[in-house]
């Protein structure tokens, strides 16, 4: 038989062993990470058993490797492939589909949840919440059922980019330098990581949690320490001394530390894993304890596991909650759907010849993906109607999405209030609206969601990419503005209202809010500060004001945030949902709140004032009681705020009374009321 490649060009790696005492470890970090899932408080650093997973991964993959040698690059990639495909996609098809199944049955407002499920069988669920700008440690997330799978879709983007470096390298021929040349590239590759980890956590946290190339140098962390297991003499040989069962209670510290110091925490967590995995030897107590029956099991099933644990307990929030007396049952219920995904799928279909031929094993996989993705579109356009349960409307306490809307003038009408602005001003539509029909005037509703006005250069990341809004580009809004200012009749005593939030654009955010990572630019493109954005957003504004100098202006200030609530729809009673949650309701000290937003509306009210036509209305002592400490989510029962930021119809309608005093005081209303 002909041999593979020529022994003078080669060196041999010998098939590593099957390590069982990583199933124990793999077993810790999947108990860490479903302990931080139930509750944050139990363990703050929970979610680390992730990036424990990481370099396990890098660590086992390339040790799969290292006993394959390949004739050429083609038989690489259908062998990589072929195997990767076995081992994932048919548990995570099994999970995403019946868990789908179950969010249309539970869930009123299922869209993103079901949007993620698509993105994770293709392995893109972390581009597609980056694109959400999602808070990962964030309320948004926890309701997410398939927020998990970011971790997923990280591992499958390394495993396009890994090949190439294997075999580019000469490792997947086993040249006599490609384990080296493997070596030099990931530590290249990984240092190179691990900068951009620790940058992008400081300047953009969705971009540093949830994208590949900020976690590779995890995954290279584990490649690394088997390339250098090749070459133990050389790199390693102190391991020895090192007892196994001080790092462990190291890394267990290391999981109670509080989730501010994340990085730190992150990076010390890889490092002692290395630590351990390279340590772990025979005749030690931490070797006996990872090799017991009971963890090794665990471990087998960690994958099956990672994946039905967060569904049951995300499903769990929709309906019953997470209480101490739910735990034992819903972690009773994780065992036995992960010990049946594993022996009835995972297994069976893992070790099963699907063809003779690999590129066809990879098609079917493919194909069931395609399939699967298509069922669960299939669910997102009319699943919530066949198969939602719940008896009250699936429709969520909602700000009021009104963009454009002119209301139809009678005869005896005399002026109109115009309200412009972002979402901000959508959350204000029904309030204005109902001033304007109070008081015998048009309305009319010109807003645009992200867009303030007047408008400004921004970019924020969308998935890796790009969306600005500026004035040159900004149609939809400048647009609908212009038709309608023609509009505006100064001797009518027409009022200008402009809504948007000024705080996410030019201020200090809290909540999930504070990692939105904006960009300013200039009107030639260049990029500005966020001090400098403001001053030219306040001379648009006076600049406007100017040109409509004998309309009288009135500028909304932002509203409070309510950091960590859950949306309105998780909170109402539902027959599957008898107790609401406690994040249901929020409240933050009011003194933070003007903390927050005083410097910002400071600077606003002070340039505003430099117009004689430009009046400034705080909304915030309307939706915040005075004489109260704190700030609350709720009034009378009912929600002021339908998430962080956006205020419900009935927040908006606490502000009418304190609105219209601000307007009579002001002398800005000459109609009567028709009350």
């Amino acid at each position: 038989m002909k041999p593979l490649i020529q022994n003078n060009t080669t060196t041999s790696y010998q098939k590593q062993p099957y390590r069982t005492e990583i199933d124990g470890l793999r077993a810790i970090a999947v108990i860490a990470v479903i302990i931080g899932h139930f509750s944050r408080d139990l363990l703050p650093g929970g979610y680390l058993g992730v990036d424990i997973f990481f370099v396990i991964s890098g660590y086992v993959i390339t040790s799969s490797l290292a006993g394959r040698c390949y004739r050429n690059f083609g038989e690489l990639l259908l062998d990589f492939y072929t195997r990767r495909i076995k081992r994932l996609v048919p548990a995570l098809i099994l999970f995403t589909v019946i868990t789908s199944l179950f969010v249309c049955v539970f869930v009123s407002d299922n869209a993103i949840s079901l949007r993620t499920g698509i993105a994770s069988l293709f392995g893109l669920s972390n581009l597609y919440l980056l694109k959400q700008a999602s808070d990962y440690f964030g309320a948004s997330s926890e309701l997410n059922v398939f927020t998990h799978t970011w971790s997923l879709g990280v591992e499958e983007q390394f495993y396009f980019i890994f090949p190439l470096l294997v075999w580019f390298s000469g490792f997947g021929r086993h040249t006599s330098n490609g384990a080296r040349n493997l070596f030099l590239v990931m530590g290249l590759l990984s240092t190179a990581s691990l900068i951009a980890f620790v940058y992008f956590s400081q300047t953009n946290q969705p971009v540093a949690y949830f994208l590949m190339p900020t976690r590779l140098w995890e995954l290279g962390a584990g490649c690394l320490l088997f390339l250098g297991s090749l070459h133990r003499d050389r790199l390693f040989g102190r391991e020895k001394n090192i007892q196994p069962l001080f790092v462990i209670v190291f890394i267990v510290g290391v999981l109670f530390v509080p989730v501010q110091f994340a990085v730190s925490a992150t990076i010390t967590v890889v490092v002692l894993t290395v630590i351990l995995i390279s340590c772990l030897r025979p005749e030690t107590l931490a070797y006996d304890l990872f090799k017991s029956q009971q963890l090794v099991f665990i471990g087998k099933i960690s994958y099956s596991l990672y994946l039905w644990h967060w569904g049951v307990i995300s499903l769990s929030r929709w309906t019953i909650g997470i209480h101490w007396w739910s735990i034992p049952f819903q972690v009773a219920l994780m065992l036995i759907l992960a010990t049946a995904s594993y022996r009835y799928v995972e297994t069976p279909l893992r070790h099963a010849e699907w063809s003779c031929f690999r590129w066809k094993s990879i098609g079917y996989g493919i194909g069931a993906l395609i399939i699967s993705a298509l069922a669960l579109v299939f669910l997102l356009s009319s699943g919530k109607d066949l198969l939602y349960s719940g008896a009250t409307s699936s429709k969520p306490e909602s700000i009021l999405f009104v963009n454009d809307t002119f209301k139809e003038s009678i005869n005896d009408k005399e002026g109109t209030i115009l309200l412009i602005g972002d979402s901000h001003a959508m959350h204000f539509n029904g309030l204005i609206k109902s001033v304007a029909n109070k008081f015998y005037m048009n309305y009319k509703n010109v807003s645009e969601g992200g867009t303030p006005f007047p408008t400004v250069n921004i970019s924020t990341p969308i998935g890796g990419l790009t969306f600005t809004r500026n004035q040159k580009n900004n149609n939809k809004l400048l647009l609908k503005l212009k038709k309608t200012l023609k509009t505006i009749q100064p001797e009518t005593g027409d009022i200008i209202v402009l809504s948007s939030f000024y705080q996410f654009y030019f201020g200090e955010l809290s909540g999930s809010m504070q990692y939105r990572v904006l960009t300013h630019y200039n009107d030639n493109g260049n990029v500005i500060t966020q001090q400098e954005s403001l001053q030219n957003w306040l001379k648009n504004l006076k600049d406007f004001a100017s040109e409509h100098n004998n309309v009288n202006i009135v500028l909304l200030l932002s509203t409070p945030e309510m950091p960590d609530i859950y949306p309105g729809q998780v909170c109402k009673k539902e027959w599957f949902r008898q107790i609401i949650s406690e994040k249901c309701h929020a409240s933050i000290l009011y003194s933070k709140v003007v903390d927050e937003l005083s410097r910002l509306n400071m600077i606003i009210s002070q340039k505003a004032s430099e117009s004689t036509n430009i009046l400034v209305f705080d909304p915030t002592p309307s939706l915040c009681d005075l004489k109260d400490e704190y700030c609350q989510s709720h009034r009378d029962g009912n929600r002021l705020f339908s998430d962080e930021h956006h205020l419900t119809e009935y927040g908006a309608e606490q502000v009418k009374n304190d609105f219209i005093e601000f307007l009579v005081k002001n002398k800005l209303l000459k109609h009567l009321s028709n009350d």
